[in-house]
């Protein structure tokens, strides 16, 4: 069954909660303004904290964004890797997750199989963005395939974490980052939670906005 969080929503955004998939089959978490800002209070990936789990790399940077944060980022490559490494910190220091294989021990494995491995840092995730996407359905190929190959190859566990979308959103003057996530079931290509969590307000671009998103990535998972 599809879970699909939605509670606390940004200023500016849709503040209605979001209908169960069964209601609305379309995409949930396609649209910002429809999830962009939501954080489960009963942290649904708890369930999941003393089990294997692959944690991929953050997927892709929207460059739309009205803030003007984007551009000053600088490497967007570099600022998802390091947000990827602010969410590895954020966990461990809750001491969970501690079976949880995250963006560079998965990268290394993918490497090590050659020409069989799966490029984890782009796994294909743009049919989680599509709003076309019938969240009841298995996955398309080829994110359904390259999925299957993770897991085949010496994860430990079917299911994997996406943090598939970062962008920038909110009025002037309290932007917040948000990150998109998608827990899937690898082998039968399933979504089984689909979510957002945003970072605390800030009037400007600034580097704690990376270390406050993973500290509540890391509160979907354990209390601080």
């Amino acid at each position: 069954m599809l879970i699909v969080a939605s509670s606390i929503a940004l200023a500016g955004c849709a503040s209605n909660p979001v209908p169960a998939a069964a209601q609305r089959p379309a995409n949930p978490a396609a649209n910002p303004a429809d999830t962009a800002a939501v954080v489960d209070n009963s942290r649904p990936l708890a369930p999941f904290a003393s089990r294997p789990l692959a944690l991929l790399p953050s997927q892709y940077l929207n460059p739309a964004d009205s803030l003007g944060f984007t551009g000053q980022l600088g490497d967007p490559v570099a600022y998802l890797a390091k947000l990827d490494e602010e969410v590895e910190y954020a966990l461990a220091s809750r001491k969970t997750a501690k079976q949880w294989q995250g963006p560079k021990v998965l990268g290394r494995r993918m490497r090590a199989n050659g020409p069989y491995g799966v490029d984890v840092f782009d796994i294909g995730s743009a049919p989680l963005r599509d709003p076309r996407l019938n969240v009841t359905l298995p996955l398309p190929d080829p994110l359904a395939a390259n999925l299957r190959n993770l897991v085949a190859l010496g994860t430990e566990s079917r299911y994997v974490l996406i943090p598939y979308e970062l962008l920038f959103l909110g009025p002037k003057g309290a932007g917040r980052a948000v990150l998109k996530l998608a827990l899937v079931d690898a082998r039968g290509a399933s979504l089984v939670w689909l979510g957002a969590v945003a970072s605390d307000p800030s009037p400007k671009f600034t580097p704690a906005l990376a270390v406050s998103l993973a500290e509540h990535v890391a509160d979907l998972v354990a209390a601080p």
